[in-house]
């Protein structure tokens, strides 16, 4: 059970990366000439988008780490830094609706923006259902660590 959870986490993290990859794409297709409006939005989804992956690169690290290695799941931190860089990503795709929404008021709006609208919807959807898989897996590592301890002091008295 709690390697489905640490797969689905890790498959959740990277389609998050790569839905970023892609709404960081859309801006390329933009005005962004010198006085142009959109130059500014551009570069703060660019910058978002680049914040968000590097949270949720940093999660799938750590995911890998605890797939090689179960006895990281007793550490109590690991599962504080997974739920503060999630949180991270979370605001920075938040920071993408604003200008998002900024946007939308605008004269001329990029064709895009419906698009990257829809695609932010997805990834905060996304990363709540992060938060589940990372709190089952939290909750199943918990379970299971006074087992371990109790069947590792066993072993060690059998010696």
């Amino acid at each position: 059970m709690a390697l489905r959870n640490l797969i689905q986490a890790k498959v959740t993290s990277s389609n998050a990366i790569n839905e970023l990859d892609t709404i960081d794409c859309f801006t390329d297709e933009w005005d962004t000439d010198t006085g142009s409006k959109l130059t500014d939005p551009a570069l703060e989804i660019h910058l978002s988008c680049m914040e968000a992956a590097s949270e949720l690169k940093a999660i799938v690290d750590i995911l890998d780490a605890f797939l090689g290695n179960p006895a990281l799941g007793g550490q109590m931190g690991i599962f504080m830094e997974i739920a503060v860089r999630r949180e991270n990503a979370a605001s920075e795709i938040v920071a993408i609706v604003k200008v998002v929404e900024g946007l939308a008021e605008m004269e001329t709006v990029p064709e895009s923006l419906r698009e990257i609208r829809v695609r932010t919807q997805r990834l905060s959807r996304k990363l709540d259902g992060l938060k589940t898989q990372i709190d089952q897996l939290e909750n199943i590592v918990m379970q299971l660590a006074p087992e371990q301890q109790q069947l590792g002091h066993l072993q060690g008295t059998a010696r």
